[in-house]
């Protein structure tokens, strides 16, 4: 299959993948979701009835209602209706919620703390668009609750009406506000992130492919070629066995260094290092060597200015790789006491997305070692190991964004407990 088909091929399956949840999950995946929350919120139901957590009738015929709806949103998502089930779980959390703070000691219920997890599940089903919507709901219902107790009215009578101030009850609606838009802002960026994951894999895997089509193209023709394009082969193979690894490097300096040490051994060269830019893009700083000399090179913070004065700033200026020799004009690129020995040098650029993000450069002590041949697959290669540059520093983005969720949802619930706790001590 061409590269051409299987990409028409992506992208007829992305049209097919539902809108919703964050953004670009599948739909399998999307349908798991969907029943592992309904599951949650069933669960937590049968919790309360089994625990006898809803002394009322009434309280417990509204609870089975919603077990039932939620058991509805269970069955469509099975069935692949994902929109309705994704909506059903958030909707009735939030309306079984509103009802025990309604029918129960108002906003001193416990069912408060659930509150902001209303808010997360919204925005695990339903993007950033659900926790805005839910964060609204729930923050203008505690509005409503809270003042209609602190002014008495009938309906909202409870033992604590009367008992706190106007300042109590403007934190308690606008603690759980800041608390929903700090959601808001982290799903937003999770879901950001996600998309732009998703985007950078789709075209990793577009690199990939057509490096298996190169690959596959020698391999045809290796019978009938000579002993050079036997060499390409066998370097296409070490390329597939590197970029192989470097896919489960945990993080991006495990990754840099396993590329340098992996590039340099798989081909049998004497030196390989990768350089990545700053963020003004006019220094080239060493980052991972595969030899002893390199490293000393790598201790003492070694980075190059991004101008034509040496091989790896003439490719971080320009963005295209570049082959030299220890020979001729050339000879003066070579000026390098920690590798003193090198004659031969190719440096290629590692480019995502139209940025350049730094240099893989490659030494060797053979003369004339290589040649414009050997520049289509290692740029492949280089090509490649900027993807995953790419994903995993996403990756470790994404893990922050997430830890940062947990904790913020970790505090607000002390924080409400610690109120509750106060208030039933009066």
């Amino acid at each position: 299959m061409s590269p051409e088909s299987t990409r028409n091929t992506e992208t007829s399956q992305e049209k097919m993948e539902p809108a919703g949840l964050l953004p670009s999950i599948s739909a399998d995946d999307s349908r798991q979701v969907v029943i592992i929350a309904a599951s949650l919120v069933l669960g937590t139901s049968l919790a309360a009835i089994v625990l006898n957590l809803v002394h009322t009738e009434h309280g417990k015929i509204i609870l089975g209602v919603a077990m039932a709806f939620v058991i509805a949103s269970m069955f469509l998502a099975y069935r692949g209706i994902l929109q309705p089930a994704r909506i059903i779980s958030p909707s009735v959390a939030f309306l079984v919620l509103t009802f025990f703070l309604v029918d129960g000691d108002g906003v001193h219920d416990a069912s408060i703390t659930a509150y902001a997890a209303v808010v997360v599940l919204a925005g695990l089903l339903l993007g950033e668009t659900g926790a805005l919507i839910f964060g609204g709901l729930t923050t203008l219902s505690l509005f409503v609750i809270v003042y209609a107790e602190y002014f008495g009215v009938a309906a909202l009578q409870t033992p604590y009406s009367g008992k706190f101030d106007l300042i109590d009850v403007n934190s308690i609606w606008f603690l759980h506000l800041a608390t929903s838009v700090i959601i808001y802002t982290l799903v937003r960026r999770l879901s950001r992130l996600v998309a732009e994951a998703r985007d950078r894999e789709k075209e990793f895997k577009r690199a990939n492919q057509d490096l298996s089509v190169l690959r596959d193209s020698l391999q045809v023709q290796v019978g009938n070629r000579t002993e050079s394009l036997e060499a390409q082969n066998i370097e296409l193979q070490a390329a597939s066995r590197v970029a192989n690894a470097i896919l489960v490097a945990p993080d991006v300096s495990k990754l840099l260094k396993t590329s340098a040490e992996l590039i340099a051994s798989e081909f049998g060269y004497d030196y390989a290092s990768i350089f990545l830019l700053n963020e003004k893009k006019d220094r080239a700083i060493l980052q991972a060597v595969s030899s002893v000399d390199g490293k000393k090179m790598l201790e003492e913070h070694y980075e190059l200015p991004a101008d034509e004065e040496s091989v790896v700033g003439f490719v971080s200026k320009n963005k295209r790789p570049r082959i030299v020799f220890n020979q001729g004009p050339d000879a003066i690129l070579f000026d390098n006491p920690y590798l003193s020995m090198m004659q031969s040098e190719m440096t290629l650029p590692l480019i995502s997305h139209d940025e350049i993000l730094g240099v893989l450069d490659i030494q060797t002590k053979e003369s004339y070692a290589f040649a414009q041949s050997n520049v289509a697959i290692f740029q492949a290669l280089a090509n490649q190991l900027a993807l995953t540059l790419q994903n995993t520093r996403l990756a470790e983005e994404a893990r922050i964004n997430l830890a940062e969720l947990e904790l913020v949802i970790a505090e607000q619930s002390v924080s409400v407990w610690s109120k509750h706790l106060e208030q039933k001590s009066y």
